[in-house]
């Protein structure tokens, strides 16, 4: 090895095995094997980058870049296996996350965050960042994110917000980089749309129901910075068609744009549609505006403010608070029927002093309407009940306990508020920690649960894979997408979507002439079945063997107060039976059933993309 000494940063090179002088050395010595060298008697000399001795800043700066450039291809190398550390993040954050008490039940203005990312990592890496330090706390009514750098290789379920929808995405294709994503708090009403937009266009397009049923046009693009203005004269060009083909009053347009790079097509934009952007402040660590708030709704009802950066995002994070007033999804009342504390003496008591000769007269229909009226009465009196409220972005173990809890903390909250006494401020901190600990105990009740469901005798069957599929985070898909009416209107809404499925599946069981005679089909067998008796001990063999643990039908009657009352009702329900043999009827009392519409794998919005799963009456099972 000989050493060549054309600069203080010095090389070595191997010399062949003639002994030959080695060649001439270029003036790039950085670009093969390096090492300092000082020969005997040189004074070192100080680099003016980094304050070390033994090299110059030109080499120092050269070199710099090169650790940086290789930093960068490594983290693209490893960012596949920080999918997991990003859902660690998220179940684990580092800061707990404590909401602020909001009034039940009172509708708050709408808040449309839009955090943007342009860093190499995107989404993956800063999504526990994003959900608990900016989603969470706000309490955001909408999240919609760009430059995701998601591919179809992550899990349709990947990063999914507690209390959210899954987020719906559009990643790039054929490359890494861009893509948006976009999900929305559990109640909102919204409809993805179907749109065909330019090639290489990355935006998602979705209709927010209003409270007035008209709707808002809500839109995430985004636009790398050497795409073109394509974009931005599609929005120009097909703004008021979108507008007017999916009967939306209001557009709301969000992303990274970047408008800097085509200034003239996006201020095009804005003069044609008549739209304002809200942002004035910048949206990237350097200093510029790249993230806009577009939409035509008055300038006082939106508020933008920056929240800044999310997690190694070099974009800030964008928080508009909208004063719009969107249709959610209305609390269902639920009653909790507190069995354990029912009165079955006096029950069975006023059951057997009913007069069930002069109540159960007329036909099969009337007797068994006065029978299912009788004992939906003696459940209401000797049972006693709650009625609560149940929201549909409530967790499954926020159950009739947790809001009661939450309930008693706001009273204590508000009452203290308005009288800030010693006394008042032990009684709401008295309130926090039976909420606190009511739902810790909701939450071990539901996984001891799921946990005796998962190592019960049914393993392998269907309630097994799903419960599986739901603790992994796989269940693409928990509530039906929007149905579209044959008068081509949409159905957003719980109810609407309910009314529609029934309506759809009680045509399908209808026939068209019910008074025409029933058809004559060949007798294959010699025996034939004249009567049916129905006696007492059948029947109170029956109910004796009742699941307890079964939900109720349509007409709320328990099958425990029927298997506790089993001997009770033997001669009522043994009449009404033997009179729907007689007059060969079954009561359209008992024919009304809670169908529960189950998915298949399709993006239709019809009905007839759903299979019926029918829960009737207990008479009918």
């Amino acid at each position: 090895m000989a050493p060549l000494c054309n600069y203080r940063y010095c090389v070595y090179i191997n010399t062949n095995s003639n002994g030959r002088e080695p060649p001439q050395l270029k003036k790039t010595p950085f670009k093969v094997s390096t090492h300092p060298v000082r020969h005997r008697g040189e004074q070192r000399t100080q680099c003016e980058y980094c304050f070390r001795p033994g090299h110059t800043a030109e080499v120092c700066y050269r070199r710099t870049a090169d650790e940086r450039q290789e930093q960068r291809q490594e983290r693209m190398l490893i960012k596949v296996l920080t999918e997991g550390l990003a859902q660690q993040q998220m179940h684990h954050p580092e800061q707990p996350f404590q909401a602020t008490p909001q009034p039940p039940w009172q509708h708050q203005p709408g808040h449309y965050p839009s955090w943007n990312d342009s860093s190499s990592i995107g989404l993956r890496t800063n999504v526990g960042d994003l959900s608990h330090n900016f989603v969470l706390r706000q309490s955001a009514d909408v999240v919609a994110v760009t430059e995701t750098w998601l591919s179809d290789k992550v899990e349709p379920t990947f990063g999914r917000i507690s209390g959210y929808s899954p987020w719906v995405r559009k990643d790039r294709e054929f490359r890494a980089g861009g893509g948006v994503a976009a999900c929305f708090k559990d109640g909102l009403q919204t409809q993805e749309l179907e749109i065909a937009v330019p090639r290489q266009t990355e935006a998602l397009f979705f209709r927010m129901v209003l409270a007035d049923k008209s709707g808002l046009l809500f839109c995430v693009m985004y636009r790398p910075p050497r795409q073109g203005r394509a974009p931005l004269d599609f929005l120009t060009e097909e703004l008021d068609t979108l507008l007017q083909r999916h009967k939306c009053s209001h557009v709301m347009l969000v992303g990274d744009l970047n408008p800097h790079m085509e200034q003239d097509a996006y201020n095009h934009l804005l003069v044609v549609q008549g739209l304002v952007n809200h942002v004035t402040f910048p949206t990237h660590e350097r200093g510029g505006m790249l993230d806009p708030v577009v939409t035509d709704l008055p300038e006082a009802s939106i508020r933008c403010q920056q929240l800044g950066p999310v997690g190694s995002s070099d974009h800030f994070a964008v928080l508009s608070q909208v004063e719009l007033q969107t249709a959610r999804e209305d609390a269902t009342p639920r009653t909790i029927w507190l069995w354990d504390k029912a009165d079955w003496p006096s029950m069975k008591q006023d059951i057997e002093n009913t007069d069930w000769e002069a109540l159960l007269v007329g036909d099969a229909d009337a007797r068994a309407r006065a029978l299912t009226t009788r004992l939906l009465a003696l459940q209401q009196v000797h049972v006693p009940s709650r009625l609560y409220l149940s929201k549909p972005g409530d967790p499954a173990w926020f159950g009739f306990r947790c809001r009661a809890s939450a309930e008693d903390k706001h009273a204590a909250w508000v009452r203290y508020k308005r009288h800030p006494t010693p006394r008042n401020k032990t009684l709401h901190w008295e309130a926090c920690k039976r909420m606190l600990s009511t739902c810790r105990w909701a939450k071990n009740q539901l996984r001891e649960d799921r946990k005796r469901k998962l190592s019960g005798s049914g393993v392998g069957n269907k309630t097994w894979w799903r419960l599986v599929r739901e603790q992994q985070g796989a269940c693409q898909r928990e509530a039906l997408l929007p149905l579209t009416r044959p008068d081509g209107s949409t159905a957003t809404s719980t109810t609407d979507k309910a009314t529609l499925l029934a309506e759809y599946f009680a045509n399908k069981m209808m026939v068209d002439d019910p008074a025409r005679p029933v058809p004559q089909l060949a007798q294959e067998t010699d025996n034939t079945v004249t009567t049916v008796l129905v006696t007492e001990e059948q029947v109170e063999r029956l109910l004796g063997a009742l699941d307890e643990s079964k939900a109720t039908g349509p007409d709320d009657v328990s099958p425990r107060l029927l298997k506790h009352c089993a001997r009770e009702l033997t001669a009522p329900l043994t009449t009404v039976f033997t009179t729907c043999l007689k007059e060969n009827k079954w009561p359209s009392v008992w024919k009304e059933a809670r169908v529960v519409p189950v998915n298949k794998k399709t993006r239709s919005q019809s009905p007839p993309t759903t299979d019926p799963s029918r829960c009737s009456q207990w008479w009918a099972r």
